[in-house]
C-alpha cells in the first residue's frame, strides 16, 4: 500500500468541505477532499436554499456576524449570479405581535445599512392598497406589510460548483471514498481511505473534519480528535448554538498547536465559497 503526502485532508464533501478545499488550494496548499457518499448528498442539499445575512441576529446585536454574512452574500451574487439570485420577502405585521411595525422596520433599515453596496433593493413598506390586494393574507388587525431582499440558491449545484473550482485550483476532490482510520504521527496524521474495496494510505499535516452531522463518527476513528467546542459554544451563546446544530461542525486536527493557530488564522472568515483572497498561509 503506497503512501501519499498532503498538506491538508478534508473529510466531507458538503459546502463547508468544498469551500475549505477551494480556499486552501487557492493558497497553494496540497489538498485532498474525501467524501464517503456523493457531493452535497446530505445536509448541503437539504438546506433552506437561502443565502442570507441572519436578520434575526440583529436582535442580539450580532452586527459583526451579520455584516460578515452580508459581505459573503454580495460576493456570491457577484461570483455566481447563475446560482444565487435575489428573493423578495414580505413581512406582515399585526397589532397583536410583540414587535411593532416601526421596530421591525428599524431592524430592516439597519440590515440595509450593513449590506450597503450589494445592489439589492432597499427594504420598505408596502402601500395599503397593495397590502389589501395580496392574496391569502389575513387583513384583520393588519398593521403593516414590510418588504426586504435576501437571496436564494440551488444548494446542491452551488456545492458542486465550489468543489469543481477547488479541483481547478489543484485540489484532489474524491467521492465514494470513506475514511476508515486516522492515526496521529509526530508531525501530522495518517489517514486510511476505502477506495471501493482498496485501501489507500495518506499522510497529512492537518485534517479538517467537515462531515457535518457525521463529524462525531469521524472523531470516533481516533483518540487524536480535538475536543468538541459545541458544549462551550452552547454555554456562551445558546441561541446560536441551538440554531447551528451538528451540521455546522467543522473542526481542525493539528498535531502542533502553533501550526493549528497559523492555519486557523489564515483561513478565519474565508471558508465561504465567494471569498476573493487566495494567498498562501503566512
Amino acid at each position: 500500500m503506497t503512501t501519499e503526502t498532503f498538506d491538508l485532508v478534508i473529510i466531507g464533501g458538503g459546502i463547508h468541505g468544498a469551500a475549505v478545499a477551494r480556499d486552501a488550494a487557492g493558497r497553494g496548499l496540497k489538498v485532498l477532499l474525501a467524501e464517503k457518499g456523493d457531493y452535497a448528498c446530505a445536509t448541503s442539499s437539504n438546506s433552506s436554499k437561502l443565502i442570507h445575512g441572519g436578520l434575526r441576529y440583529l436582535e442580539h446585536l450580532e452586527l459583526k456576524l451579520v455584516r460578515e454574512s452580508l459581505v459573503e452574500r454580495a460576493e456570491l451574487l457577484r461570483a455566481a449570479p447563475h446560482l444565487v439570485t435575489p428573493l423578495k420577502f414580505l413581512l406582515p405585521i399585526y397589532d397583536w405581535q410583540t414587535r411593532s411595525a416601526w421596530l421591525v422596520h428599524a431592524g430592516l433599515t439597519l440590515y440595509d445599512l450593513l449590506s450597503m453596496g450589494d445592489g439589492l433593493p432597499a427594504s420598505g413598506r408596502v402601500s395599503s392598497a397593495e397590502a389589501e390586494s395580496l392574496p391569502y393574507l389575513r387583513q384583520d388587525h393588519l398593521s403593516a406589510v414590510l418588504h426586504y431582499h435576501d437571496c436564494q440558491t440551488d444548494d446542491a449545484r452551488l456545492t458542486l460548483a465550489v468543489a469543481l473550482d477547488a479541483r481547478a485550483r489543484g485540489a484532489d476532490i474524491l467521492n465514494r471514498r470513506a475514511v476508515i482510520a486516522i492515526a496521529a504521527l509526530e508531525n501530522g496524521y495518517a489517514v486510511e481511505l476505502d477506495e471501493r474495496g482498496q485501501k489507500r494510505r495518506i499522510e497529512t499535516r492537518f485534517i479538517v473534519n467537515a462531515a457535518g452531522p457525521y463529524a462525531p463518527q469521524v472523531d470516533a476513528l481516533t483518540e487524536a480528535a480535538p475536543e468538541s467546542a459545541t458544549a462551550a459554544a452552547r454555554a456562551r451563546q445558546p441561541y446560536r448554538a441551538a440554531d447551528a446544530g451538528p451540521a455546522r461542525t467543522v473542526r481542525l486536527y493539528a498535531a502542533r498547536r502553533r501550526r493549528a493557530h497559523r492555519v486557523r488564522h489564515a483561513m478565519a472568515g474565508r471558508a465561504l465559497p465567494g471569498h476573493r483572497h487566495h494567498r498562501r498561509p503566512p
